[in-house]
């Protein structure tokens, strides 16, 4: 049986759409603050955070040396630039994109994950129309890594 820590969980997905998605970059901010105050620099980058983790089963006994198994939101955030003479094509392109990297995101595998599965998506267009930002939620059952 093999179990994961948030911090392993998060890394298996930002790596594998690091190597999935042509063109994305890693965003230098972290998910919470993410994109930062410069953002159409953010232009096809990326975040990957956690939200909510919950146990799957409460039932189960917890035993650290165990495990436990839960339920943890993974958060996929990424921005798409709105040109201004373009705002209605750019807008289609990176709802385009957003089928791209929620496919990308599901292909993530490690030995600790039951089930990855998509949640929701939600997409907003900032205050100045410059940029969209799309926030992808996916919901990861897995075994949590209680003892080293």
């Amino acid at each position: 049986m093999s179990y994961l820590t948030s911090v392993a969980l998060r890394q298996a997905v930002e790596s594998t759409l690091t190597s999935a998605l042509t063109g994305f970059k890693v965003s230098r901010f972290c998910f919470d603050i993410y994109p930062g105050s410069s953002r159409t620099l953010e232009h096809k980058s990326f975040a990957v955070g956690l939200g909510d983790t919950a146990l799957y089963s409460p039932r189960d006994r917890q035993k650290p040396a165990l495990g436990v198994p839960v339920t943890t939101d993974v958060l996929v955030a990424f921005v798409y630039r709105l040109r201004g003479d373009a705002q209605v094509a750019d807008y289609d392109a990176g709802l385009a994109l957003e089928q791209t990297v929620l496919r990308a995101a599901l292909t993530t595998s490690n030995a600790g994950i039951f089930s990855l599965i998509f949640i929701n998506a939600n997409r907003q267009v900032d205050g100045e129309g410059t940029v969209i930002l799309v926030t992808l939620t996916l919901r990861c059952a897995y075994r949590l890594q209680l003892a080293d």
